[in-house]
């Protein structure tokens, strides 16, 4: 009978890619999970967003680019087309360039290519 002799090299190898396996599922994230951290964005000046709308930047629905359009919560804050400091729901800085396109939103194109 052919029987296979482990040693310890070979039970390392494999106890080694199986601890890796869960590592790297989770560094495989979907691009939807990428963008619900920017659900609600805090300035600051006072500014609050929260997210309107969100579209594909493309027409063959490039999972990784997104149009997100965002209602303005706050009191007396001027929106104009600018680059916005902002945190995001984790508490990490976000920079987002940004347009207003109505009464009280403003319109960002996010890249999860350029905001990795």
């Amino acid at each position: 009978m052919n029987r296979r002799n482990f040693n310890k090299k070979s039970l390392l190898g494999v106890l080694g890619l199986s601890a890796s396996a869960p590592i790297l599922a989770e560094a495989i994230k979907s691009p939807e999970k990428n963008v619900d951290h920017l659900l609600k964005l805090k300035g600051k000046d006072g500014l609050v967003l929260h997210l309107r709308d969100k579209q594909f930047a493309t027409k063959n629905q490039d999972n990784k680019q997104y149009i997100l359009t965002y209602d303005v919560l706050a009191g007396d804050v001027m929106t104009e087309e600018m680059i916005y400091d902002l945190i995001d729901n984790r508490g990490k800085k976000v920079q987002l360039f940004m347009k207003p396109v109505g009464d009280g939103q403003l319109q960002a194109v996010f890249n999860q290519r350029t905001h990795a």
